[in-house]
């Protein structure tokens, strides 16, 4: 996962996604051929998958309700 690091999405990637802090199209091609490279030194499959298992609906659908029941 490739991710700007100016939007609010670097709290669900964590260290498991790649980012980059420029809609330049050279400096996102940098980035992107960084992290492939990182993602293939460094086998990191296992760490993003294990990421992806921190999210369900079923959890995003509780802490929702949680919040609306707190509201009353």
């Amino acid at each position: 996962v490739f991710i700007s690091k100016l939007s609010s999405l670097a709290e669900i990637g964590g260290n498991a996604a790649f980012y980059y802090s420029s809609f330049d199209e050279s400096h996102i091609q940098h980035a992107y051929h960084q992290g492939m490279r990182r993602y293939k030194n460094e086998n990191m499959a296992d760490v993003i998958k294990k990421r992806s298992q921190d999210f369900s609906w079923e959890k995003s659908a509780r802490d929702y309700i949680r919040v609306y029941q707190s509201l009353f």
